[in-house]
Protein backbone atom coordinates (compact mmCIF):
# COMPACT_ATOMS: atom_id res chain seq x y z
CA UNK A 1 0.00 0.00 0.00
CA UNK A 2 2.71 2.13 0.97
CA UNK A 3 4.71 1.57 -2.49
CA UNK A 4 1.36 2.47 -4.35
CA UNK A 5 0.72 5.77 -2.85
CA UNK A 6 4.97 6.52 -4.02
CA UNK A 7 3.73 5.33 -6.95
CA UNK A 8 0.75 7.70 -7.32
CA UNK A 9 2.67 10.81 -5.66
CA UNK A 10 5.78 10.14 -8.23
CA UNK A 11 3.26 10.02 -11.22
CA UNK A 12 1.21 12.84 -10.22
CA UNK A 13 4.28 14.86 -9.53
CA UNK A 14 5.92 14.14 -13.17
CA UNK A 15 2.45 14.78 -14.84
CA UNK A 16 2.66 18.54 -13.17
CA UNK A 17 5.85 18.98 -13.98
CA UNK A 18 5.48 17.56 -17.61
CA UNK A 19 2.84 20.53 -17.65
CA UNK A 20 5.11 22.85 -16.53
CA UNK A 21 7.88 22.38 -18.61
CA UNK A 22 4.83 22.34 -22.07
CA UNK A 23 3.95 25.92 -20.98
CA UNK A 24 7.38 26.79 -20.65
CA UNK A 25 8.13 25.53 -23.84
CA UNK A 26 5.04 27.65 -25.21
CA UNK A 27 5.96 30.88 -23.69
CA UNK A 28 9.41 30.17 -25.03
CA UNK A 29 8.10 29.40 -28.26
CA UNK A 30 6.05 32.52 -28.27
CA UNK A 31 9.10 34.90 -27.49
CA UNK A 32 11.11 33.64 -29.57
CA UNK A 33 7.83 34.54 -32.98
CA UNK A 34 7.59 37.36 -30.91
CA UNK A 35 11.68 38.17 -31.25
CA UNK A 36 11.38 37.13 -35.05
CA UNK A 37 8.43 39.62 -35.98
CA UNK A 38 10.25 42.11 -34.27
CA UNK A 39 13.25 41.28 -36.09
CA UNK A 40 11.37 41.31 -39.34
CA UNK A 41 9.56 44.49 -38.35
CA UNK A 42 13.23 46.45 -37.75
CA UNK A 43 14.67 44.79 -40.61
CA UNK A 44 11.34 45.98 -42.92
CA UNK A 45 11.78 50.01 -40.81
CA UNK A 46 15.70 49.67 -41.71
CA UNK A 47 15.06 49.08 -45.44
CA UNK A 48 12.54 51.67 -45.71
CA UNK A 49 14.50 54.18 -44.09
CA UNK A 50 17.54 52.93 -46.74
CA UNK A 51 15.34 53.80 -49.60
CA UNK A 52 14.40 56.88 -48.37
CA UNK A 53 17.73 58.25 -48.02
CA UNK A 54 18.85 56.65 -50.90
CA UNK A 55 15.65 58.66 -52.79
CA UNK A 56 17.07 61.47 -51.28
CA UNK A 57 20.89 61.28 -52.11
CA UNK A 58 19.72 60.98 -55.90
CA UNK A 59 17.74 64.17 -55.98
CA UNK A 60 19.83 65.91 -53.76
CA UNK A 61 22.43 64.82 -56.41
CA UNK A 62 20.05 65.79 -59.30
CA UNK A 63 19.51 69.27 -58.20
CA UNK A 64 23.49 70.26 -57.17
CA UNK A 65 24.32 69.54 -60.66
CA UNK A 66 24.24 71.59 -63.76
CA UNK A 67 21.51 71.79 -66.13
CA UNK A 68 20.41 73.55 -69.11
CA UNK A 69 16.78 74.46 -69.51
CA UNK A 70 14.49 75.15 -72.54
CA UNK A 71 11.29 76.81 -72.28
CA UNK A 72 8.14 77.67 -74.73
CA UNK A 73 6.05 80.83 -72.24
CA UNK A 74 2.90 81.84 -73.38
CA UNK A 75 1.96 84.88 -71.69
CA UNK A 76 0.04 88.17 -71.77
CA UNK A 77 1.24 91.79 -72.41
CA UNK A 78 -0.30 94.74 -70.56
CA UNK A 79 1.54 97.77 -71.64
CA UNK A 80 2.76 100.35 -69.28
CA UNK A 81 2.33 103.87 -70.92
CA UNK A 82 -0.88 104.93 -71.19
CA UNK A 83 -0.60 106.35 -74.58
CA UNK A 84 -0.22 102.84 -75.99
CA UNK A 85 -3.02 101.70 -73.33
CA UNK A 86 -4.79 103.96 -75.34
CA UNK A 87 -4.23 102.17 -78.44
CA UNK A 88 -4.14 98.36 -77.53
CA UNK A 89 -5.22 96.67 -74.18
CA UNK A 90 -2.78 94.16 -74.24
CA UNK A 91 -2.25 91.17 -76.21
CA UNK A 92 -0.62 87.63 -76.35
CA UNK A 93 3.33 87.51 -76.24
CA UNK A 94 5.08 84.16 -76.58
CA UNK A 95 8.32 83.87 -75.59
CA UNK A 96 11.53 81.55 -75.71
CA UNK A 97 13.73 80.95 -72.75
CA UNK A 98 17.13 79.31 -72.69
CA UNK A 99 18.90 79.22 -68.93
CA UNK A 100 22.17 77.81 -68.13
CA UNK A 101 21.72 76.93 -63.93
CA UNK A 102 24.75 75.63 -62.17
CA UNK A 103 24.81 73.74 -58.75
CA UNK A 104 24.71 76.63 -56.64
CA UNK A 105 21.61 77.59 -57.85
CA UNK A 106 22.99 80.88 -59.63
CA UNK A 107 21.99 80.98 -63.73
CA UNK A 108 22.41 82.28 -66.58
CA UNK A 109 19.02 82.99 -69.34
CA UNK A 110 18.27 84.50 -72.58
CA UNK A 111 14.81 85.27 -73.25
CA UNK A 112 12.86 86.37 -76.90
CA UNK A 113 9.51 87.29 -77.26
CA UNK A 114 7.23 88.88 -80.52
CA UNK A 115 4.48 90.59 -80.03
CA UNK A 116 2.02 92.02 -82.70
CA UNK A 117 -1.36 93.87 -82.41
CA UNK A 118 -3.37 95.78 -84.96
CA UNK A 119 -6.45 97.93 -84.14
CA UNK A 120 -9.21 99.56 -86.31
CA UNK A 121 -10.39 102.65 -85.06
CA UNK A 122 -13.35 105.43 -86.56
CA UNK A 123 -13.11 108.94 -85.38
CA UNK A 124 -14.73 111.93 -87.76
CA UNK A 125 -15.95 108.86 -90.49
CA UNK A 126 -11.87 108.80 -90.87
CA UNK A 127 -10.64 105.13 -90.69
CA UNK A 128 -7.52 104.56 -89.21
CA UNK A 129 -5.53 101.57 -88.67
CA UNK A 130 -2.69 101.10 -85.73
CA UNK A 131 -0.25 98.64 -86.16
CA UNK A 132 2.64 97.74 -83.55
CA UNK A 133 5.29 95.20 -83.42
CA UNK A 134 7.70 94.28 -80.37
CA UNK A 135 10.41 91.87 -80.06
CA UNK A 136 11.75 91.89 -76.65
CA UNK A 137 15.25 90.63 -75.78
CA UNK A 138 16.48 90.19 -71.87
CA UNK A 139 20.21 88.64 -70.94
CA UNK A 140 20.51 88.23 -67.71
CA UNK A 141 21.03 86.32 -63.85
CA UNK A 142 18.73 84.25 -62.11
CA UNK A 143 18.92 82.64 -58.53
CA UNK A 144 17.00 78.92 -57.94
CA UNK A 145 15.93 78.20 -54.74
CA UNK A 146 15.01 74.42 -54.12
CA UNK A 147 11.81 74.43 -51.78
CA UNK A 148 11.05 70.32 -52.94
CA UNK A 149 11.95 67.89 -54.70
CA UNK A 150 9.43 68.76 -57.25
CA UNK A 151 8.89 72.60 -56.57
CA UNK A 152 11.58 75.73 -57.35
CA UNK A 153 11.35 79.56 -57.14
CA UNK A 154 13.39 81.72 -59.01
CA UNK A 155 14.07 85.50 -59.29
CA UNK A 156 15.73 86.89 -62.34
CA UNK A 157 17.43 90.62 -63.55
CA UNK A 158 19.12 91.66 -66.37
CA UNK A 159 19.24 94.21 -68.92
CA UNK A 160 16.66 93.83 -72.27
CA UNK A 161 16.73 95.87 -75.49
CA UNK A 162 13.13 96.05 -77.13
CA UNK A 163 12.53 96.62 -80.90
CA UNK A 164 9.17 98.46 -81.49
CA UNK A 165 7.62 99.58 -84.83
CA UNK A 166 4.78 101.36 -84.77
CA UNK A 167 2.53 101.44 -88.49
CA UNK A 168 -0.05 104.14 -88.59
CA UNK A 169 -2.60 103.80 -91.98
CA UNK A 170 -4.96 106.94 -92.45
CA UNK A 171 -6.26 107.28 -95.77
CA UNK A 172 -3.28 109.48 -97.76
CA UNK A 173 -1.45 109.34 -94.75
CA UNK A 174 1.14 106.88 -93.97
CA UNK A 175 3.11 106.81 -91.04
CA UNK A 176 5.91 104.63 -89.30
CA UNK A 177 7.95 105.04 -86.28
CA UNK A 178 10.94 102.63 -85.23
CA UNK A 179 12.50 102.63 -82.58
CA UNK A 180 15.45 100.80 -80.07
CA UNK A 181 15.37 100.67 -76.40
CA UNK A 182 17.45 99.52 -73.63
CA UNK A 183 15.97 98.83 -69.62
CA UNK A 184 15.67 96.42 -67.67
CA UNK A 185 14.01 92.64 -66.67
CA UNK A 186 12.80 91.85 -63.46
CA UNK A 187 10.92 88.36 -62.81
CA UNK A 188 9.95 85.79 -60.94
CA UNK A 189 8.72 82.51 -61.01
CA UNK A 190 8.05 78.75 -59.75
CA UNK A 191 8.64 75.23 -61.81
CA UNK A 192 6.76 71.96 -60.82
CA UNK A 193 8.89 69.10 -61.73
CA UNK A 194 6.91 66.75 -63.39
CA UNK A 195 9.37 64.25 -64.46
CA UNK A 196 13.07 63.91 -64.39
CA UNK A 197 13.48 65.99 -68.03
CA UNK A 198 10.20 67.77 -67.99
CA UNK A 199 8.44 70.68 -65.62
CA UNK A 200 5.91 73.60 -66.02
CA UNK A 201 6.41 76.79 -65.35
CA UNK A 202 4.31 80.12 -63.75
CA UNK A 203 6.23 83.41 -64.25
CA UNK A 204 5.85 87.56 -64.41
CA UNK A 205 8.01 89.77 -65.54
CA UNK A 206 8.05 93.80 -65.28
CA UNK A 207 10.05 95.11 -68.25
CA UNK A 208 11.44 98.81 -67.73
CA UNK A 209 11.95 100.75 -71.49
CA UNK A 210 11.43 104.62 -71.37
CA UNK A 211 12.19 106.04 -74.42
CA UNK A 212 11.96 109.98 -75.56
CA UNK A 213 10.12 110.75 -78.82
CA UNK A 214 9.73 113.56 -80.72
CA UNK A 215 6.80 115.04 -82.04
CA UNK A 216 7.36 116.04 -85.48
CA UNK A 217 4.03 118.46 -85.23
CA UNK A 218 4.52 120.23 -82.52
CA UNK A 219 8.10 119.51 -82.05
CA UNK A 220 7.84 118.96 -78.26
CA UNK A 221 9.32 115.33 -76.95
CA UNK A 222 6.93 113.08 -74.89
CA UNK A 223 8.11 110.18 -73.01
CA UNK A 224 6.88 106.87 -73.50
CA UNK A 225 7.57 103.63 -72.03
CA UNK A 226 7.74 100.49 -74.21
CA UNK A 227 7.44 97.97 -71.28
CA UNK A 228 5.37 96.60 -68.94
CA UNK A 229 3.94 93.27 -67.43
CA UNK A 230 4.05 89.79 -68.97
CA UNK A 231 2.58 87.28 -67.18
CA UNK A 232 1.98 83.39 -68.18
CA UNK A 233 2.87 80.04 -67.58
CA UNK A 234 5.42 77.69 -69.35
CA UNK A 235 6.62 74.22 -70.55
CA UNK A 236 10.38 73.36 -70.21
CA UNK A 237 12.71 70.62 -70.84
CA UNK A 238 15.82 69.94 -68.66
CA UNK A 239 19.17 68.79 -70.77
Amino acid sequence: MKKLLLLFIFLNGFLHAKEIVIENKAQFENILISDSLAKGNEKILLAKKNKIKKKNKVEKKQKTKNVFTFTFKPSYFWPQSKIYRGIYTGGFLPLIETCYIAKNGVGTFLEVGYFYKKTHKTSLNINSRVEIVQVPLSLGLSYTFYITSFLDFYLKIGPNWVYTKTKVDIPDIKHTVIKNTFGGTFGLGGKIHISKHLFLELFSDYLYDKKKVNDRDSGESVKVYLGGIQAGGGLGIIF
